[in-house]
């Protein structure tokens, strides 16, 4: 009788032990798998883009205030008048298309996540119809507010980088 007992103990601490095992498993495996998706901010970079540009387009004081905004701090520190200045000759007839977005796996020069977006440009030609051009624009996630900031001096990725995909 008393080997049944014993028997039967160590059968429940074996069983214990391996829910215990399993659960932590399963936890580990849970916390582990993408943490970053679900700290990324709702409104995408593609959108943020978009919204740069339809600002920029509208023109106007207020407008252009809004998209200076939508750049990170670095772009901010940047006057206003010098900001609306360099992005007032914006012609409001080009058309911008994002072809794609993606998020790097390399950070940028200070450790922030950063998205590439690339963007299909029809500007009006002085010799009538238009001229396409490809861009690429990057963002840097900002974690204080948890929002994709627009690099608007082009100081997110070493040039080194740009140099080698060629």
């Amino acid at each position: 009788m008393l080997n049944f007992i014993f028997k039967k103990a160590i059968l429940k601490k074996t069983i214990n032990k391996f829910l215990l095992l399993s659960s932590l498993v399963v936890f580990a495996l849970n916390g582990c798998s993408e943490p970053e998706k679900s700290t990324l901010p709702a409104e995408t970079p593609q959108q943020v883009v978009e919204k740069f540009f339809s600002y920029l387009q509208s023109g106007g004081k207020r407008t252009l205030e809004e998209a200076h905004k939508l750049t990170n701090s670095s772009s901010q520190s940047v006057q206003s008048d010098s900001f609306r200045r360099w992005t007032e000759m914006y012609d409001p007839d080009t058309e911008i298309t994002v072809l794609k977005s993606r998020i790097l796996e390399q950070p940028s020069k200070a450790g922030e996540k950063v998205a590439e977006v690339t963007i299909g440009f029809k500007v009006p030609s002085a010799f009538g119809g238009f001229m396409d051009s490809t861009s690429l624009m990057h963002l840097t996630l900002d974690r204080e507010t948890n929002s994709w900031k627009i690099d608007f001096l082009a100081e997110t990725i070493d040039e080194e980088v740009f140099k080698k995909e060629g």
